[in-house]
């Protein structure tokens, strides 16, 4: 299957127990854009040259503003939950990112907290043997949801970060990830850049000649461990620091 021109390759809206198999998804606004439903399975398949985004989990926000009717929960989101993507592949996204879970609108901290939030992606991601290279911004952007993992993945000549992680996403574990020529602009959070987010696990990443530092820390992430992981600099590298916290 392809698809070809200027529109969203695959939207979808209240549908559960789909399948993207074997495609190729070219020249769109985003290569898909899932707000709703569950049940996901993307296997073997390649999004390059899109405009905004490759692969996109995006959620969708509920009918109601903020405790509407004095209930908080009326303005719970409509989440996209349990899916597996493997063998997929995105490639020079020419604005943003490439394989996304990101918030399509902002969170609500109901019980102001600063736990208990609606979150626009829901529950139980996998991503698998994935690649995402030369995108304008990060090649992985996981910025909504809870237990995800990346396992066996690589990013590459991303203009941004190799994986960026944010908005509170909670759960996540990148496993066995490359990273290489990541963050060429030499702005972002090189190979990886973990921000606000809580328990994320980072277990044999290899960073190899990142644009600026190897990993960023954003002070307001919380509870992250890295390990068993090797850091190489390289002559794109122009900061000293493996490492770095910053406020």
């Amino acid at each position: 299957w392809e698809a070809l021109g200027e529109g969203t390759g695959y939207v979808n809206d209240w549908c559960s127990y789909i399948t993207l198999n074997s495609s190729l998804i070219k020249y769109s606004r985003t290569a898909t854009a899932f707000n709703q439903g569950e049940y996901y399975f993307l296997n073997n398949s390649f999004a390059t040259d899109n405009i905004n985004n490759g692969f996109g989990f995006f959620g969708s926000k509920g009918d109601f503003e903020p405790y509407a009717n004095g209930d908080p929960g009326s303005n719970r989101s409509f989440p996209c939950a349990n899916s597996l993507m493997q063998d997929c592949h995105v490639r020079r996204t020419r604005n943003n990112d490439g394989i996304v879970f990101h918030k399509n609108s902002g969170y609500y901290d109901v019980n102001n907290d600063g736990f208990t939030r609606y979150d626009d992606v829901g529950p139980n991601h996998e991503v698998v043997r994935c690649s995402s290279s030369d995108n304008r911004e990060n090649g992985f952007d996981i910025t909504s949801g809870l237990n995800i993992t990346l396992l066996n993945c690589v990013s590459h000549n991303n203009r941004g970060a190799g994986i960026t992680m944010g908005h509170y996403v909670r759960n996540v574990s990148i496993l066995n990830h490359t990273s290489y020529n990541d963050d060429a602009a030499h702005n972002f959070g090189g190979s990886m850049a973990i921000g606000d987010s809580r328990n994320v696990l980072v277990d044999n990443h290899s960073s190899y000649n990142p644009g600026q530092r190897s990993i960023s820390i954003r002070a307001d992430a919380g509870n992250v461990t890295i390990k068993n992981s090797k850091f190489i600099s390289g002559p794109d590298t122009n900061r000293s620091a493996v490492i770095e916290i910053y406020e």
